[in-house]
C-alpha cells in the first residue's frame, strides 16, 4: 500500500464527519463528544478532536485515528478500512481486493444455500413448510435466517455442484458430500454464517418421524471452526451496540425464537462450551452479558463456567434462569413473549446466581456442610465491590443460616484482610523479580 496515498486520504477525511456516521457527536469546547461504542458508556466519554484528527475514550482508553475507529467499529482489517473510507469519498487508491484462499469454498456454500432455500419453496417442500408453520416460524423469519430444505435424494446437491465445475474432493472437504452422496438428506437446513455473514456450514434437522439424530451439523472444515464463530453474530452486532447488551444462548433455534418476539441482541455458541475465541468476540460487542442457557443440568453447568469466564474478563454478567428444564425456544412457546421479556428485565447478577447455586452442593442440616457453605458464600461476597450489595447478601446469608450478621461480617473482614495481604505479597514478589 502506498503510504503517500494513505496520507493523502487521511488529509481529505474529517474524523468528526466519519465518526458522526456511526454515533451522535456534540461539540463541547474545542472537541466533540459522544457515547463510546467500545464499552458500556452511560455518559459521553469519547472525545474527538477535529484539530488533531484523533479520538480517545477517557474511560476504556480506546484511541486512534480515523482508520483505527473504522477498523474497531466494523471489526475489519486496516486495508479494508482504508478501502472503505476511500470509496466513501470517491478515491481509487489502487488497492487490489484481498483474495481469500477459501473464497472458492464460500462460493460453493452460497450455491448450496440457495439450492436448499429453493427446495423449501418447491412442491417437495410442502411438508417441511407445514412443520415450520407448526413451530410458529413465519415466512419473514424463514427468509431472515435463510432456512431451507435438503431433498430426500442421495446425490441432488452433489450432482448440482459437480455440474458447476466443483470437484468431489472439494465437496467432501467442506462436508457437503460424503464420498459421492449428499451429507444432508431430507432435513430442514439452517445455514451457519461467520462474523462477516458468509455461509460456512449448515445444521440439518429432521422434521418427519425419522429415527435419525435430531440434528446433523457440519464438521470442522477449512472455513467452519465452531469455536471461532457465533451463530447470528453478523445480524446481532448493531442491535447489541444499540441495546448495549448481548444475550448469549446455546443453540440457534433459541436465537431464532427470540427473533420472533423482537429480541434481537442475541447470539449462540452452538453448544454449551464457550471457547476463548467466542468470549473475546462477545466482549468486543458489549461488556453487559446476559446468559440464557437451557434450564437442564448441562445448561446450569455451562452458565456457571461461562459466567466465570466473563467475570474474569471484567464484564457485567447476568443470568436469565429458565425453569422446568426448558430451553429458550420451548420456554417462549410455552409461556409467551411477555413472561420471557420479564425474565430478561429481572435477570440475576451472576454473583447472586452463583451463590444460590452453591446450596445444591451442601446439606444445611449438617454442621460441617453448613460451615463449608457459609465459607463458600463469603468467598463469593468478597468479590462484590458494591457495599450495599454486600450488605444485602450478608443479611440474606444470615437469615438463611441463622448465623448472626456480625459474625458473618467479622469473618468477611478477615477474608478481605487475607486477600489484601496476598495481593501485597504478590506485588512485592513481582517487584523483587524486576531488580
Amino acid at each position: 500500500m502506498n503510504q503517500d496515498l494513505i496520507n493523502e486520504l487521511r488529509s481529505k477525511l474529517n474524523i468528526v464527519d466519519v465518526i458522526s456516521l456511526y454515533i451522535p457527536l456534540s461539540k463541547k469546547g474545542r472537541n466533540y463528544f459522544g457515547v463510546c461504542p467500545f464499552h458500556d458508556d452511560h455518559n459521553p466519554s469519547l472525545s474527538v478532536s477535529s484539530e488533531k484528527q484523533i479520538y480517545k475514550c477517557f474511560v476504556c482508553g480506546e484511541s486512534g485515528n480515523v482508520f483505527n475507529f473504522v477498523m474497531n467499529y466494523e471489526h475489519i482489517s486496516f486495508t479494508d478500512a482504508v478501502r472503505k473510507l476511500a470509496n466513501s469519498i470517491g478515491i481509487d487508491l489502487g488497492i487490489s481486493e484481498h483474495v481469500d484462499k477459501n473464497q472458492k469454498y464460500y462460493d460453493i456454500m452460497d450455491i448450496a444455500n440457495k439450492f436448499f432455500q429453493n427446495n423449501l419453496l418447491s412442491k417437495e417442500g410442502k411438508e417441511a413448510r407445514n412443520y415450520l408453520e407448526k413451530r410458529q416460524l413465519n415466512k419473514e423469519i424463514i427468509e431472515e435466517f435463510g432456512i431451507g430444505l435438503s431433498l430426500n435424494q442421495h446425490d441432488a446437491l452433489t450432482n448440482l455442484l459437480i455440474s458447476k465445475g466443483h470437484s468431489l474432493s472439494e465437496l467432501n472437504l467442506i462436508d457437503l458430500s460424503n464420498t459421492n452422496h449428499d451429507t444432508y438428506i431430507n432435513r430442514i437446513i439452517f445455514p451457519l454464517q461467520n462474523k462477516d455473514g458468509k455461509v460456512i456450514g449448515f445444521s440439518g434437522r429432521i422434521y418427519d418421524n425419522s429415527n435419525l439424530n435430531k440434528y446433523q451439523n457440519t464438521k470442522e472444515t477449512p472455513i467452519f471452526k465452531k469455536r471461532e464463530n457465533l451463530f447470528n453474530y453478523h445480524r446481532a452486532k448493531e442491535e447489541i451496540r444499540k441495546s448495549k447488551s448481548v444475550i448469549v444462548m446455546e443453540g440457534f433455534m433459541a436465537v431464532i425464537r427470540a427473533y420472533t418476539i423482537g429480541v434481537r441482541n442475541v447470539v449462540a455458541t452452538m453448544g454449551t462450551a464457550l471457547s476463548n475465541e467466542q468470549s473475546e468476540l462477545i466482549k468486543r460487542l458489549s461488556t453487559n452479558i446476559y446468559l440464557c442457557y437451557d434450564g437442564d443440568d448441562a445448561g446450569f453447568k455451562a452458565t456457571l463456567s461461562s459466567g466465570e469466564v466473563f467475570a474474569k474478563m471484567n464484564c457485567n454478567v447476568f443470568v436469565i434462569p429458565l425453569t422446568n428444564k426448558l430451553d429458550p425456544d420451548d420456554y417462549i412457546l410455552e409461556y409467551g413473549e411477555e413472561k420471557f421479556k420479564n425474565l430478561i428485565h429481572d435477570a440475576i447478577p451472576f454473583s447472586e446466581y452463583k451463590i444460590k447455586s452453591l446450596k445444591k452442593n451442601f446439606n444445611l442440616d449438617n454442621i460441617d456442610d453448613k460451615t463449608n457453605y457459609v465459607n463458600s458464600v463469603l468467598l463469593e461476597i468478597k468479590n462484590i465491590n458494591d457495599e450495599i450489595k454486600r450488605e444485602i447478601m450478608l443479611k440474606r446469608l444470615a437469615s438463611d443460616t441463622n448465623i448472626w450478621y456480625n459474625t458473618l461480617e467479622k469473618k468477611l473482614l478477615e477474608i478481605d484482610e487475607l486477600k489484601a495481604k496476598k495481593v501485597k505479597k504478590e506485588e512485592l514478589k513481582v517487584k523483587n523479580n524486576r531488580r
